[in-house]
């Protein structure tokens, strides 16, 4: 009688705990959905913005205002003295900024309530290469007696 007293004590303990953890599972998984669609809300938002040779820093400085985000990047890694120009109307951001942005290799991505810009990594870079795989019996001879440095 004891034993079963306190097995059932026991399972429904371990019930509790089961339940408690499905109910935290649910809701950091409410959080992490919530904070996406944030991040989405801020590239839906419309622009307006018509600019002639201006360097790309004024540019992204008066769409902060306007869409009252905020941007982050290095002046030297994306060239933001670098002149450009940009007629947009009516327009989401994730739209402008694209037009604005892949013309001169820089990527962006949402971080928290920020857009982080950066430089496109060089496409020479991912191409495939041509190796010559034709080589002399004296280089492949060669080849064979390179040993790797000791670490």
């Amino acid at each position: 009688m004891q034993k079963n007293v306190s097995v059932k004590r026991i399972l429904i303990n371990v019930m509790r705990i089961t339940v408690l953890q499905l109910m935290l599972a649910a809701l950091f998984c409410d959080i992490s959905l919530a904070l996406d669609t944030r991040a989405q809300e801020i590239l839906r938002k419309e622009i307006s913005i018509q600019m002639e040779s201006v360097e790309v820093r004024h540019i992204l400085s008066r769409i902060e205002k306007q869409a009252n985000v905020k941007f982050i990047y290095s002046t030297n890694s994306i060239q933001a003295r670098q002149k450009v120009s940009l007629s947009a109307s009516n327009r989401v951001l994730s739209k402008v900024l694209d037009e604005l942005l892949t013309p001169i290799q820089i990527s962006f991505e949402v971080v928290d309530s920020r857009i982080l810009l950066h430089k496109k990594p060089m496409e020479s870079l991912n191409a495939p290469f041509d190796i010559d795989a034709k080589k002399t019996s004296r280089e492949r001879s060669q080849m064979k007696r390179v040993k790797p440095y000791p670490v």
